[in-house]
Protein backbone atom coordinates (compact mmCIF):
# COMPACT_ATOMS: atom_id res chain seq x y z
CA UNK A 1 0.00 0.00 0.00
CA UNK A 2 1.53 3.39 -0.97
CA UNK A 3 2.26 5.92 1.73
CA UNK A 4 0.07 8.98 1.69
CA UNK A 5 1.21 12.56 2.11
CA UNK A 6 -1.37 13.40 4.73
CA UNK A 7 -1.77 12.43 8.36
CA UNK A 8 -5.38 11.56 9.23
CA UNK A 9 -5.62 12.97 12.71
CA UNK A 10 -5.94 16.77 12.82
CA UNK A 11 -9.45 17.96 13.67
CA UNK A 12 -10.91 21.42 13.20
CA UNK A 13 -13.98 21.78 15.33
CA UNK A 14 -16.38 19.18 13.99
CA UNK A 15 -14.40 18.55 10.80
CA UNK A 16 -11.50 16.09 10.56
CA UNK A 17 -9.05 17.24 7.87
CA UNK A 18 -6.10 15.14 6.66
CA UNK A 19 -2.96 17.27 6.96
CA UNK A 20 0.81 17.35 6.52
CA UNK A 21 3.60 19.88 6.86
CA UNK A 22 4.29 22.00 3.79
CA UNK A 23 7.79 20.56 3.29
CA UNK A 24 6.14 17.18 2.43
CA UNK A 25 4.05 18.61 -0.44
CA UNK A 26 5.27 17.08 -3.74
CA UNK A 27 6.50 19.35 -6.53
CA UNK A 28 3.60 20.47 -8.73
CA UNK A 29 0.94 19.80 -6.08
CA UNK A 30 -1.35 22.44 -4.62
CA UNK A 31 -2.61 22.62 -1.04
CA UNK A 32 -4.57 24.87 1.29
CA UNK A 33 -2.85 26.24 4.40
CA UNK A 34 -4.55 25.00 7.56
CA UNK A 35 -2.44 26.64 10.25
CA UNK A 36 1.02 27.98 11.01
CA UNK A 37 2.85 26.67 14.07
CA UNK A 38 6.15 27.43 15.76
CA UNK A 39 7.56 29.90 18.22
CA UNK A 40 5.91 33.35 18.09
CA UNK A 41 8.73 34.96 16.10
CA UNK A 42 8.83 32.25 13.41
CA UNK A 43 5.04 32.04 13.21
CA UNK A 44 4.68 35.79 12.86
CA UNK A 45 7.31 35.94 10.11
CA UNK A 46 5.57 33.20 8.10
CA UNK A 47 2.18 34.89 8.52
CA UNK A 48 3.66 38.22 7.39
CA UNK A 49 4.91 36.49 4.22
CA UNK A 50 1.29 35.65 3.39
CA UNK A 51 1.16 32.06 4.65
CA UNK A 52 -2.22 32.46 6.34
CA UNK A 53 -4.91 29.84 6.97
CA UNK A 54 -7.14 29.28 3.93
CA UNK A 55 -4.57 30.44 1.35
CA UNK A 56 -3.73 28.18 -1.61
CA UNK A 57 -0.06 27.31 -2.12
CA UNK A 58 1.74 25.35 -4.85
CA UNK A 59 5.12 23.62 -4.62
CA UNK A 60 6.95 24.93 -7.71
CA UNK A 61 10.38 23.33 -7.31
CA UNK A 62 12.80 21.85 -4.83
CA UNK A 63 16.57 22.31 -4.85
CA UNK A 64 18.66 19.14 -5.35
CA UNK A 65 19.85 19.12 -1.73
CA UNK A 66 16.26 19.64 -0.40
CA UNK A 67 16.76 23.32 0.50
CA UNK A 68 15.35 25.74 -0.43
CA UNK A 69 11.87 24.91 -1.70
CA UNK A 70 10.09 27.35 -4.05
CA UNK A 71 6.36 27.90 -3.63
CA UNK A 72 3.79 30.04 -5.40
CA UNK A 73 1.45 31.78 -2.99
CA UNK A 74 -0.84 34.79 -3.48
CA UNK A 75 0.57 35.41 -6.98
CA UNK A 76 4.27 35.53 -6.05
CA UNK A 77 7.11 33.04 -5.60
CA UNK A 78 8.46 32.39 -2.13
CA UNK A 79 11.48 30.26 -1.20
CA UNK A 80 11.57 28.61 2.22
CA UNK A 81 14.00 26.30 3.92
CA UNK A 82 12.53 22.89 4.75
CA UNK A 83 12.80 23.66 8.47
CA UNK A 84 10.61 26.77 7.95
CA UNK A 85 8.11 24.89 5.77
CA UNK A 86 7.69 22.28 8.54
CA UNK A 87 5.83 24.92 10.57
CA UNK A 88 3.13 25.36 7.91
CA UNK A 89 0.39 22.72 8.08
CA UNK A 90 -1.54 22.11 4.84
CA UNK A 91 -4.25 19.92 3.37
CA UNK A 92 -4.58 18.78 -0.23
CA UNK A 93 -8.36 18.63 0.22
CA UNK A 94 -9.01 21.94 -1.55
CA UNK A 95 -12.77 21.72 -0.95
CA UNK A 96 -12.25 22.47 2.74
CA UNK A 97 -12.86 26.10 3.71
CA UNK A 98 -10.47 27.17 6.45
CA UNK A 99 -10.48 30.45 8.33
CA UNK A 100 -7.95 31.78 10.82
CA UNK A 101 -10.14 31.01 13.81
CA UNK A 102 -10.80 27.30 13.19
CA UNK A 103 -7.68 25.82 14.74
CA UNK A 104 -6.48 26.06 18.37
CA UNK A 105 -3.07 27.35 17.20
CA UNK A 106 -4.81 30.42 15.80
CA UNK A 107 -6.30 31.47 19.13
CA UNK A 108 -5.18 34.30 21.40
CA UNK A 109 -3.48 31.86 23.78
CA UNK A 110 -1.31 30.43 21.00
CA UNK A 111 -0.24 33.89 19.86
CA UNK A 112 0.16 35.48 23.29
CA UNK A 113 3.84 36.20 22.68
CA UNK A 114 3.28 38.04 19.42
CA UNK A 115 2.99 41.79 19.24
CA UNK A 116 -0.16 43.40 17.86
CA UNK A 117 0.38 45.66 14.86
Amino acid sequence: MPQTLLDPGLAFGELAVPTASLDRLPVGDQARIVTVLGDPRTRRRLLEMGLCPGVLITNVRRAPMRDPIAYQVRGYHLSLRAEQAEHVIVTTDLSVEISAGTHPANTTEATAGSRKV
